[in-house]
Order: structure tokens, then C-alpha cells, then sequence
């Protein structure tokens, strides 16, 4: 359908900051533009027209000299934005022509608050002629309202004083960036994070965010290099784990999300919107910025979350899945001449989801005469196949140069020369996933084996008496310096303690009617918590083998950690068979029937892998195999295998490898001598 013209003059509208003025050749005489002073206003007015699908043609004069921006917002949402970028109307003046911008299927509602929002750029001061209104389609009734029920927890809009700090936004806790056109603002010299106050969710599920987001000036270069530039959304829940919604990269005048694909780019602004993970009591929302150049700049503005009211269903959303990342490191080649040199960047073709990107970590060069050699931001020398030599630098962010000077020209032409190089690269310890690694440990009668005067000392290096019991490398020592040794390697690899939780469970069982169970949870520990390592060496040994009662403290321990998007780990480690008594002369062992749910729950419902590991050769793996889902319990005969297999398989750090391979071309002219034979008669 299609119906008449429908004019809103734009002087007619209510004006803020946009001033109406005399103007040659607008519509009814008059015109509204932004003063000399001014770089943002707004003109709205209620829509008293019928509810429906309409086509909305503004007439504004296109200039010269900018690139401003005009939103048009409907009930607070932006429905379209229009860039002044086609320079159709000359230098600018009240006298001077306009241009149409038509935008299609708008929805609007009788009563709806329409308004315009100018965003100058330059010296184009948007001068709007009128508004033309066409109905295009009629709607069976509702409004573009949210659902019913849904409640608004939150909405800054950052109203205040035109340019400053944030300091009197209700909603914002602290804040680098600052206000400038009743929006937030981060560049160069205002980036870092906003924080914004503490939202509680209790008696509220599907919570969602949506906030508007722009590029006021861009120029951005990729995230990664020297000069990238980033921006993320983040969650930080009450337990202070952090999940991140989305981080934006990308070069020129837009930002693409890694996480969601959405688009933050020049002119008006982009509305973002993201559902927020369950699981969470409350949490506060974060805007982090990483921006290098203080002429780029991105605004913020119109942030709102929202929630519906839990009926007490005891439903809900289900919690999140762990949140991984992927990192793939691929092959370099390089071709040059004898005499050049290279200049590269050797991230190019990686490719990683890690919301901060990658950096090299180690670089070494190939070949027996090269061991060693290699050092990420140091120049080296490399010793090609041929012997020559030639210096590289590699850099953390990837840049590679080569130089061989004149080692190269001996080299005649179809003659080579090579080397290869071989880097790591890895996701920032502040992106590397959230893991918890639980450790479940034997600490039956049999890790020491009798009293305190006898004992199995258990093969291998020695431990010595870890647990300062009396007894020196018993199974239970090897066990807690292993978890030890684990502990310090992630440390090691520069693993984020924020980014790991620990928790450590221990079992046995009394023989008290041959059924009395006996298993503790130890804690919950950080990385680097000095806890840790006393609570480990604080451990000593009990009696029985309760494979169900160290299961079921596990088990309770991953419902503990439920909803904080982490990878779940099990180490369940022990020496024996799971007896529980004696009777009748014979011992009384439990089997899958006695713990199968509670390994099921820790496998299904909280997705946890489950590495199973005999320690010492009277470890059966045929109870064990009952609990491994990794592809079959692991037996460990002594101290070593035992610390490198837990190193192995903790090693949660996110990197790969790839291989760099240089050759190097002769181009030099072979000379050849033919002696002729002669002849004289």
C-alpha cells in the first residue's frame, strides 16, 4: 500500500541546541542547523499520525566540507542512520540546496516519540530542511516496546555536562574515558576501563544488555601489531570471574566482534545487544579500551540491561559452557634474493578467536649448527644449511627481519642456500580459558605402607619426605609433589592465577563396620595461593580406599564451580583397588555400581574430563577405566612418569607452533673457459 505525503517541517519540532534560521530554499522558509560552537542536537516530536510501517525521506543539505551524521530514533532506538558523505550541496549555507535520504520500513506507533540526533563533523553544521512520512504498511496493533513483564535494571545514558569526566553519572562506578556530546568517549588518551556499578540478579533470569556504540574517527590498525587497537565488553560475576561478551578489532574505520560478529563502524551508532550467561547472583559490566592514537575515538552511549522476573519455576536458563578459545600457528616460507633482505610479519596467516590476540613466546632456529640458538626480540645468528650465516630478529608481535649482507653472494644463479626458524605462539594469559582442576588423591593406608616405622618407598627420583611425616618417598609424597610440580609449571608458563581454580580432595575410608565412609575437600585455591602448596604438604595417610567417597566430594565440588564457564578437569589418583573392608578373610571392594552416578555426574553434567592414574604397580586400571573418559586410565610406576604425566596433562596453555623456512637465491653468472685447439700450416 501507499499513501499520501505526510511533512513534518523540521523548525516545527522541539529543538535542542539546533536553532531554526531563514534559508532561500526550504520548504516554508525556514531551515534548523547547529551554531558555530556547537557539534551535536537533537529535534524530536510525538508521531500523531496512524500506527504503521512508513518510508522516511529527510531532506539536509549534504556539504563539503564533513562527514556528519544524523540519526533517526524511534521511542530511543536508532531505526537508521545517514551519513553526510555524498558532498552534493556545495560549501554550505542557509541559502542553499538539499539533498533526500530515504530509509524503508520503519515502524512506528501512534504516539511514538520520533527524534533526530545530528553528530557534526567539521564544518558541516546539518542544516535539515523537513521530514516526508509515506505509509507504506499497516500492523496488527502492539508497539516496539519490550515484553511484557521484562524489567530494566539499568540505563545510562550520560546526560550531564557536554565535556569532562563521568564522575556524576549514577551508573558508572569509575571511568579513563569522559563525556562529550551526552556520550561516553574513549581514544588515545582516555582509554583503559569504565566500570559501571553492581547489577543484582537475584529473582531474575535472561538478562540482556544492549548498549549503542559508534567510530566518531578511525584509523584503526589490527589488534596484535604495535599499534592495534581494541575494544571489550566484559562481565565480572560476583566471584570475580570474568566472562567476556564480545572484543572488537579491526582496521580502518571499523571494529568487528570476535565472539558475535557485530559491527561498530563511522557515522551513527551501532546498537549492540547480548544475552547475559546464567549462573550469575550479580555482576558489574566493564568496557575495556586499548586504543593507541589519541585521534581515534569510539562513543558509547544508551546502555541498558534488562531482565525478566523469575516466576519461581526453578528453571531458567542452563549454565554456560566452558569458553575456549582457538589458536592455529601456520608455516612461513620466504623466497629472496642473495643480496635482500626481509621485513615481515610472520602472525599474518595465524589466526586465533582470542578475544586479545597472540603473541611469540619462544623462537628457535633449526639444524645441528643452530642449537640453541634463538631469543623472541634479540638479533641472532642462524647458520644456513650451507654454512653461511645471516642475522634475524623476531619480536613478540610477530615482526621478523632478516639480514645475510654479503654472506649470500658466492651463490650463483640455480644455486640455494636455506634455513628454517621454528616459533611459539600464544593467547594472552588474561584470554587463555577459565580451568578448574580438581585433585583427588588416595591417601589410604597403602601410600605408605604399614606403620610409621615401614614403608613402600615408591621408584624413581626421590621426593623425599614431602608431607613431613617421618617417611621419605612414599606414594603419597609423590603424589602431592607431582600436584606440586603441576602447580609450579602453569606458574611457570606465566598461566593467569585468576584464570585457575584448585581444589584438592582427599580419601580413604575407616574401617569402622567396613562401610564407614571417610573423604574431605580439602579448599579451593588460586594459582598462586601460598595455601595451596601447605595445604598439600599438610596431607597425611588414613585408612581404606573409598573410591565413592572421594567421588562424591568431587562431584559436590564441580557443582560448587557451576556457572563460571570453565573447562573442568578430574585427577583422580590412587595405588590400590577400592576396599572399603574386610570380612569373611577377604577384602570388601566397591565397583562401578557403587560410584557410577557419581562419576557420571562429574563427566555429563558437569562436562568435567576425568584423567584416572594408577600410581605403582599394584594400581588395578580396571576399576580405574571405570572412571577415565580420556581414552583409558594411565598406570605410573615411578616419581618421574608420575610428575611428567600430571605436567602433560595440566598443561592448559593455549599456544602452537609452526615452521619459518628461508631460501635464499644465487643470482651470480657462472664463467666458463673454452680453450680452442690451433693450427698452423
Amino acid at each position: 500500500m501507499s499513501g499520501n505525503v505526510i511533512v513534518y517541517e523540521a523548525e516545527s519540532l522541539f529543538l535542542d541546541t539546533f536553532y531554526a534560521t531563514d534559508g532561500d530554499n526550504a520548504s516554508g522558509g525556514q531551515l534548523i542547523r547547529l551554531g558555530g560552537c556547537d557539534y551535536s542536537g537533537t529535534a524530536s516530536t510525538s508521531f500523531n499520525e496512524a500506527s504503521g510501517l512508513y518510508q522516511v525521506t529527510l531532506w539536509i543539505q549534504d556539504e563539503f566540507d564533513g562527514q556528519s551524521t544524523v540519526e533517526v530514533v524511534v521511542n530511543g532506538a536508532v531505526v537508521g542512520t545517514i551519513t553526510l558523505d555524498q558532498d552534493d550541496d556545495g560549501w554550505g549555507s542557509n541559502n542553499g540546496g538539499f539533498s533526500s535520504f530515504t530509509l524503508d520500513d520503519i515502524l512506528i506507533n501512534q504516539g511514538d516519540t520520533l527524534e533526530l540526533r545530528g553528530y557534526r563533523d567539521g564544518n558541516e553544521f546539518i542544516r535539515i530542511d523537513k521530514l516526508e512520512f509515506v505509509k507504506t504498511g499497516d500492523i496488527g496493533g502492539g508497539s516496539s516496546q519490550p515484553t511484557a513483564g521484562t524489567e530494566t535494571l539499568m540505563t545510562e545514558t550520560f546526560d550531564g555536562r557536554n565535556y569532562g569526566d563521568l564522575s556524576n553519572s549514577a551508573n558508572v562506578e569509575s571511568s579513563d574515558f569522559y563525556r562529550a556530546n551526552n556520550s561516553a568517549v574513549t581514544n588515545g588518551n582516555h582509554d583503559g576501563t569504565m566500570t559501571f556499578r553492581s547489577i543484582d540478579l537475584s529473582g531474575y533470569t535472561n538478562a540482556k544488555l544492549t548498549l549503542d556504540a559508534k567510530v566518531i574517527r578511525g584509523g584503526f590498525e589490527q589488534w596484535g601489531t604495535q599499534y592495534g587497537d581494541m575494544v571489550r565488553i566484559e562481565l565480572v560475576d560476583q566471584d570475580g570471574n570474568v566472562t567476556v561478551l564480545d572484543q572488537f578489532t579491526g582496521t580502518g574505520n571499523a571494529l568487528t566482534g570476535s565472539v558475535t560478529g557485530q559491527v561498530i563502524d563511522k557515522g551513527g551508532f551501532d546498537g549492540l545487544t547480548y544475552d547475559l550467561p546464567a549462573g550469575m547472583s550479580s555482576f558489574q559490566l566493564r568496557i575495556v579500551s586499548d586504543i593507541s592514537a589519541r585521534c581515534e575515538k569510539i562513543a558509547f552511549d544508551n546502555v541498558t540491561i534488562t531482565a525478566d522476573p523469575d516466576a519461581g519455576s526453578g528453571g531458567g536458563n542452563p549454565p554456560p559452557g566452558p569458553v575456549t578459545i582457538t589458536l592455529d600457528a601456520v608455516d612461513d616460507a620466504y623466497s629472496i634474493g642473495e643480496t635482500e633482505g626481509i621485513a615481515a610479519n610472520i602472525l599474518v596467516n595465524d589466526t586465533t578467536d582470542a578475544p586479545g590476540g597472540m603473541t611469540v613466546t619462544d623462537v628457535n632456529a633449526l639444524g645441528a649448527a643452530n642449537a640453541g640458538v634463538g631469543a623472541v626480540g634479540q638479533a641472532f645468528t642462524v647458520t644456513t644449511a650451507g654454512g653461511r650465516t645471516g642475522t634475524v630478529t623476531i619480536d613478540a608481535q610477530g615482526n621478523l627481519t632478516f639480514d645475510g649482507g654479503t654472506n649470500f653472494v658466492d651463490l650463483n644463479n640455480g644455486q640455494t642456500d636455506s634455513f628454517q626458524l621454528q616459533y611459539t605462539v600464544r593467547a594472552a594469559a588474561q584470554d587463555q580459558p577459565k580451568h578448574n582442576l580438581l585433585f583427588v588423591l588416595d591417601i589410604s593406608n597403602s601410600t605408605v605402607n604399614g606403620n610409621n616405622t615401614q614403608q613402600d618407598t615408591f621408584v624413581g627420583t626421590g621426593v623425599g619426605d614431602v608431607n613431613g611425616d617421618g617417611l621419605s618417598d612414599t606414594v603419597l609424597d609423590a603424589q602431592i609433589a607431582g600436584v606440586i610440580a603441576a602447580v609450579q609449571n602453569l606458574i611457570a608458563q606465566g598461566a593467569d592465577p585468576a584464570k585457575i581454580d584448585i581444589g584438592i580432595v582427599t580419601f580413604s575410608g575407616k574401617a569402622s563396620g567396613y562401610t564407614n565412609i571417610d573423604a574431605e575437600t580439602l579448599g579451593t585455591f588460586a594459582l598462586d595461593d601460598a595455601a595451596l602448596i601447605n595445604t598439600l604438604t599438610g596431607i597425611t595417610r588414613g585408612g581404606w580406599t573409598n573410591y565413592e567417597a572421594g567421588l562424591q566430594q568431587a562431584r559436590d565440588w564441580f557443582a560448587s564451580q557451576q556457572g563460571d564457564g570453565a573447562i573442568n578437569k578430574m585427577y583422580f589418583l590412587s595405588d590400590g583397588r577400592p576396599a572399603i573392608g574386610w570380612a569373611n578373610g577377604q577384602y570388601i571392594y566397591q565397583d562401578s555400581s557403587d560410584y557410577g552416578d557419581e562419576v557420571a555426574a562429574i563427566a555429563n553434567t558437569y562436562g568435567a574430563e576425568i584423567h584416572a592414574i594408577g600410581v605403582g604397580a599394584n594400581s588395578d586400571l580396571a576399576y580405574l577405566n571405570d572412571l577415565d573418559n580420556t581414552n583409558g586410565a594411565e598406570q605410573v610406576l615411578d616419581t618421574t612418569s608420575l610428575t611428567a604425566m600430571l605436567e602433560a596433562t595440566t598443561d592448559i596453555i593455549v599456544e602452537d607452533t609452526a615452521t619459518i623456512t628461508v631460501t635464499i637465491n644465487g643470482e651470480g653468472q657462472l664463467l666458463t673457459v673454452d680453450a680452442l685447439d690451433d693450427a698452423f700450416s
